[in-house]
């Protein structure tokens, strides 16, 4: 998906790094977890420098 060409749908080599959060964890620290619906995590953009 990062190394996907825009033309395919992917995001074509981004110049900064993407997390991801399989224990969801981050989502939970960041509120943005929503554990009464089976800890499904809203979307969200932290920029953090």
């Amino acid at each position: 998906w990062i190394n996907t060409p825009r033309k395919q749908g992917g995001l074509g080599g981004l110049k900064y790094p993407l997390l991801s959060d399989f224990s969801k964890e981050i989502s939970r620290r960041y509120g943005v977890l929503l554990e009464a619906n089976g800890g499904i995590a809203l979307r969200g953009l932290f920029i953090i420098d």
